[in-house]
C-alpha cells in the first residue's frame, strides 16, 4: 500500500510539472511556421520573375514597333531581364499591332528546385482530359507598329 501510495506522489508530480513546455509548444508550430515563411518567399520571387518578364515582353514588343526583326526582338528582350532562365519567346509581328509574349515553366521559375518531388500537384494543373503539362507563367504585351 505504501508503495502505491509513493507512485501516486510522484505521478501527481509529473502531471503539475511544466518544464519544457514552451519546448513542445514551438516543436508544434516550427514546421507550420516554416512552410508558411518559406511559401511568402517564394510567392514573393515567383512575382519578381513575372516582373522581370513583364519588363522583357514590353522592351522585345517595343523593338518589334520599331521595326526590328523578332530575332533582335528576342535578344533584346533576354538581355533586359536579369534572370538566366529557360523562357520561350513567342514575337508576333503584325501590320497594325505587334505583341512579345515570354512563357516560363512555374517549376523553372522556383527558389527551391525539386519541388514537385516533395508535392507532385506542385507545378503541374491537369486539362480536361485528365492529361497533366507543367503550369506557366506568362507573360505578354502588345504595341502598336510605328
Amino acid at each position: 500500500m505504501n508503495r502505491l501510495r509513493t507512485y501516486s506522489v510522484h505521478a501527481r508530480r509529473f502531471a503539475r510539472d511544466e518544464r519544457g513546455s514552451p519546448a513542445v509548444e514551438f516543436a508544434m508550430i516550427a514546421p507550420v511556421l516554416m512552410l508558411l515563411v518559406l511559401g511568402i518567399v517564394q510567392f514573393g520571387f515567383l512575382f519578381y520573375t513575372y516582373n522581370e518578364m513583364m519588363n522583357g515582353a514590353r522592351e522585345g514588343a517595343r523593338r518589334l514597333a520599331v521595326g526590328a526583326t523578332p530575332e533582335s526582338a528576342i535578344l533584346r528582350a533576354d538581355r533586359t531581364m536579369a534572370l538566366n532562365r529557360p523562357y520561350e519567346f513567342y514575337p508576333v509581328p503584325g501590320n497594325p499591332a505587334v505583341t512579345m509574349t515570354i512563357k516560363l515553366k512555374v517549376s523553372d521559375a522556383m527558389i527551391i528546385t525539386n519541388l514537385d518531388r516533395l508535392f507532385p500537384f506542385f507545378g503541374i494543373q491537369p486539362d480536361w482530359q485528365g492529361t497533366f503539362y507543367p503550369k506557366h507563367l506568362s507573360a505578354s504585351v502588345t504595341m502598336h507598329r510605328e
